[in-house]
């Protein structure tokens, strides 16, 4: 008498029939620069926090505070944004943070005296 065991109840899992899907790497790449850059800008401002300090005649830890605020303020959208985007399309998505940013360029540019 021959004993016969398949594969798949010794827990191996088979895919012959499986299309096989290509990787994406271009999208990993582009959230491994993403996060590089959310992590650069974030450490940043606390090299800066002397010259801040003194440019704005305040202590270093009044400073200190004002760039944590905005570290909180990034938490709080990063944890509920994705329930508030969701009924938005895309195009939306990209273009009006786009034109938000251009305003605020040119704000800043029209209050410089320089």
């Amino acid at each position: 008498m021959t004993t016969q065991t398949s594969s798949a109840s010794m827990g191996a899992v088979s895919n012959h029939g499986a299309s096989e899907q290509p990787a994406y790497w271009s999208g990993v790449f582009a959230m491994s620069l993403c996060v590089f850059a959310l992590i650069a800008s974030e450490f940043m401002p606390v090299s800066l926090l002397t010259p801040i300090a003194a440019d704005l005649h305040v202590t270093e830890g009044m400073a200190g505070q004002g760039i944590a605020i905005s570290g909180a303020f990034a938490v709080l959208t990063s944890l509920s944004i994705s329930s508030r985007i969701t009924h938005l399309h895309d195009h939306w998505l990209i273009r009006h943070p786009d034109g938000f940013v251009y305003e605020s360029e040119k704000r800043v540019n029209c209050t410089n005296p320089s």
